[in-house]
């Protein structure tokens, strides 16, 4: 017997010759949303832009299902199957605009520095769910474009262009920062296999040519691509990994130094001793020594330099964490769910927040500095109190721990310690009469 298909509305609408926007605002549109349609889709001629000032339900477009609650605005483009479901009992006040996009950027983006025909496909690619709280200029534009065609005052057509130009200019750049991530993901997967490589033959001798062909790159491409994408050469990684290693083995066998040289990949002790100090800072025997014993460096060394939140320094950082962890944990496996930009991850902690239902959240949220403040004082009840962890607060400065503790409390652990280095020239600091050891210390 065949499947039934699943049913599915056509919702037409006419826009006034001479204008590109028909506005839907008022009170008819404060109701209890999907009565008597069930879950069945819609889809319109024109794209839609739809503000939700309150309410709570499910939205759903195409194939995926979101939370909404208040504050939060919909743009789905002509003909994209959708459609909106009020919670039980729940009146949802919504108001949309019904927009000629097509043609207004045909006929007002000639001189633009992008095509019409290019800002329509880059609009049209799909349909999205933000809130007002991480979009605010997006959110303030549609406002005012539903506040000009509720007072329609003079010249308020004219206005609305304006709006709609600004409009779509954003959405361009929400656009961007997606496909920006998708393209940093993309070098990221051309590097895990060289990590992986150098954690599984750290022991041998390792040629860059064999970490290109695990990438399946050229040997000049692959240099060029991980210096750029881990702010060191290939070889520094290698020796990174390498010392780890042997610090490793000089804390858990007591074995000679000259074996450890050997049995972490290098072929001359006097190679491993001059690695080995410039990356802990001391000789093999001096780090054996210490009182306070290490599990190694990849834990607290900046593997890459980068600005920002980048997911090409935060996942090799979490694979190298999940790796040392495991070594005392064999059981343990880290799920590592990457968000396309920083603003999807604030997304889906308000949808979470404001539901109250928090199943839909990863264990670990990584977070800019300063959203965790916000996020904490918004939704408590999300958050661990991180107080009793084994954590040695000491090691970070005062400002990097003042972004994740509230009234005292920690509700988060910095992945740096905030420091900053001041480099500086001692040729120059000489000509002008002064000494390194003038200027250490200063604040």
């Amino acid at each position: 017997m065949a499947r039934e298909k699943q049913k599915m509305e056509f919702r037409y609408y006419d826009i006034p010759r001479g204008e590109y926007v028909l506005a839907k605002l008022g009170k008819g549109w404060e109701q209890e949303y999907g009565l008597g349609y069930g879950r069945m889709l819609h889809f319109h001629n024109y794209l839609e832009i739809g503000y939700c000032y309150h309410g709570d339900g499910e939205l759903i477009i195409e194939d995926r299902s979101y939370h909404y609650g208040d504050h939060m605005f919909t743009i789905i483009p002509a003909n994209i199957p959708h459609t909106t479901i009020s919670s039980p009992g729940n009146i949802c006040k919504w108001e949309f605009l019904f927009i000629n996009l097509e043609d207004f950027l045909r006929e007002n983006c000639g001189e633009a520095q992008v095509s019409a025909e290019d800002m329509i496909r880059i609009i049209n690619k799909r349909g999205i769910l933000k809130t007002k709280e991480n979009h605010p200029v997006m959110a303030k534009l549609i406002q005012d474009i539903m506040r000009e065609y509720r007072e329609q005052s003079l010249y308020y057509k004219e206005s609305v262009k304006g709006y709609l130009y600004s409009l779509a200019v954003e959405m361009l750049r929400l656009d961007e920062e997606r496909e920006k991530a998708k393209r940093s993901n993309k070098v990221n997967n051309y590097i895990k296999g060289a990590l992986q490589y150098v954690n599984d033959h750290y022991e041998e001798e390792i040629k860059i040519a064999d970490m290109a062909s695990e990438s399946g790159l050229s040997e000049s491409h692959f240099r060029r691509l991980f210096e750029e994408t881990m702010s060191m050469k290939p070889v520094e990684y290698i020796n990174l990994v390498r010392i780890d290693k042997a610090c490793n083995l000089i804390q858990k066998q007591d074995i000679s130094m000259e074996d450890v040289c050997y049995r972490v990949g290098y072929q001359t002790p006097s190679t491993f001793n001059r690695n080995f100090k410039r990356l802990t800072g001391m000789t093999p025997y001096q780090w054996k020594g210490q009182e306070q014993k290490h599990d190694g460096i990849l834990s607290n060394f900046n593997i890459s330099a980068q600005p920002g939140w980048e997911a090409n320094f935060n996942i090799p950082a979490l694979k190298a964490a999940e790796a040392a962890y495991k070594e005392k944990n064999p059981d343990f496996v880290l799920n590592i769910e990457e968000q396309s930009q920083s603003s999807d991850v604030e997304d889906a902690v308000t949808l979470a927040g404001s539901s109250g239902d928090y199943s839909t959240l990863p264990d670990i949220v990584l977070f800019q500095d300063h959203y965790i403040q916000k996020y904490v004082a918004d939704y408590p009840d999300a958050w661990n109190n991180m107080d009793g962890a084994d954590v040695d607060w000491s090691d970070f400065g005062a400002e990097k721990l003042s972004y994740s503790t509230v009234d005292g409390t920690h509700y988060g652990v910095p992945v740096d310690n905030g420091t900053v280095i001041f480099a500086y020239r001692v040729d120059i600091l000489e000509e002008c009469g002064y000494t390194l050891e003038d200027v250490t210390g200063i604040t």
